[in-house]
């Protein structure tokens, strides 16, 4: 009994997911301008994850480059007409290309639209960061971008 108990649960889960999934692209490709600027990619693995990656240059740190690659989570879809508004929240890392390296992991969190029409995403996001080598920092960083969508 319980077993079949279990298996009720997991299916209506399953059918749960499928009925909220969402029509997203599988790559982007585009710009983030604020802090860092430069190159911007995800990847869709999922219609509610996905990687981030940039390329930058970080204005505040000594014009150092930043690397960082995140993994995104986006647990809730904004009701709108046209479109899809994910709101999603990551994890990863970011390495700092400076005098030395510093490394830390990075937390965004933010919002995307996804046009029905354009193949174009817009972003904004807010990421709190935290260096741990060479030494125990903490920022906060952010930006907006736009990505074309594949």
């Amino acid at each position: 009994m319980k077993k079949k108990i279990v298996i009720a649960f997991i299916l209506f889960l399953l059918s749960f997911k499928s009925a909220y999934s969402q029509d997203v692209p599988t790559y982007e490709f585009g710009v983030i301008v604020g802090q860092p600027t430069g190159v911007s990619a995800k990847y869709w693995v999922g219609s509610r994850t996905a990687f981030d990656a940039a390329a930058a240059w970080s204005l505040w740190n000594n014009g150092s480059l930043e690397l960082h690659a995140t993994y995104l989570y986006h647990p809730l879809f904004l009701d709108v007409d046209t479109g899809e508004l994910p709101v999603y929240v990551g994890l990863g890392p970011a390495f700092y290309l400076r005098d030395d390296l510093a490394i830390g992991a990075r937390f965004p969190f933010g919002i995307s639209y996804l046009f029905d029409e354009l193949p174009l995403s817009l972003f904004l996001e807010i990421a709190p960061v935290v260096e741990v080598l060479p030494e125990t920092d903490f920022d906060i960083t952010g930006g907006a971008g736009v990505r074309i969508a594949f």
